[in-house]
């Protein structure tokens, strides 16, 4: 009985030690696991037609340290459908003694293949003994046109060329377009039936594409549901980087139950 009682501790203590050593790290804010992450989950790498392009991705840690730290970066193959080439990723990163933030550089190579179509790159920073690293940072990979950053900015006029109710869609106004997120990018504010939305268009290689998906705020048909301005199925527009004077643009309004139709508006450039 007491040989008994011993196996039992022993295979108690034997668990307890598997337990220990598997247990999985968690950060949990309080200082005792650092947390190493990407500055955020998504980015773009634009590869400039017939050449190169570069992304730079903060790495961030929770803790400074009084040396530098290096962490081991890799690439995701579940997921990924990037062209193999087309990219190239550091298998580390390094954070600078005494600082939050280190930079991790991506580089893009316009190889056989890549395009227009975003393709995706998916990386890890993985995991240590002594730290937790966040999530898988998602990167669209795709081929860009250079454009000059005074193109198609500035105050234009926008009015409807073909509404898809009747009575006014995109009101006609003023609206100032500027610079997006990139520098193929265009933003602007305007109103669609006096509902206020932010519009995103997108200049890739000589095509003028809707790229913003926007609820107007109203609905419609049988059954009810609302009404969406998005990408346009049917084709894009074309645009010429010497004139920025005039530009058509095509998008789909998805109007609630009674589908989806195709619509377009004007943006003429004030003097």
């Amino acid at each position: 009985m007491k040989n008994l009682k011993y196996s039992f501790i022993a295979i108690a203590t034997l668990f307890l030690i598997i337990g220990c050593e598997y247990e999985p790290k968690i950060f949990d804010g309080n200082g005792d696991l650092t947390l190493v992450q990407f500055s955020r989950s998504t980015y773009n790498l634009e590869i400039e037609i017939d050449a190169t392009g570069e992304l730079n991705i903060p790495v961030q840690s929770s803790t400074l340290a009084s040396t530098d730290r290096t962490f081991n970066v890799s690439v995701v193959n579940d997921g990924t459908t990037a062209i193999t080439g087309s990219y190239s990723v550091p298998t580390s990163v390094t954070i600078p003694a005494n600082e939050y933030e280190g930079i991790l550089t991506i580089s893009g190579t316009d190889v056989m293949g890549v395009d227009t179509n975003a393709e995706t790159l998916i990386i890890q920073l993985e995991e240590g003994a002594d730290f937790a690293s966040g999530g898988d940072a998602i990167i669209s990979v795709y081929q860009v046109c250079p454009i000059p950053s005074t193109y198609m900015v500035g105050s234009y006029e926008i009015s409807d060329l073909q509404p898809v109710f009747s009575g006014s869609n995109f009101d006609t106004a003023d609206v100032n377009i500027t610079v997006g997120s990139s520098a193929t990018q265009r933003t602007f504010n305007t109103t669609w039936s006096g509902n206020n939305i932010s519009v995103v268009l997108n200049l890739v290689c000589n095509e003028l594409i809707y790229a913003s998906t926007n609820d107007t705020g109203f609905v419609a048909g049988t059954p009810q549901g609302p009404i969406i301005i998005t990408t346009s199925t049917s084709g894009n527009t074309s645009y010429d980087v010497n004139d920025d004077s005039l530009f058509v643009v095509q998008y789909d309004n998805q109007a609630g139950g009674f589908g989806t139709f195709g619509g377009s508006f004007i943006l003429v450039k004030n003097p």
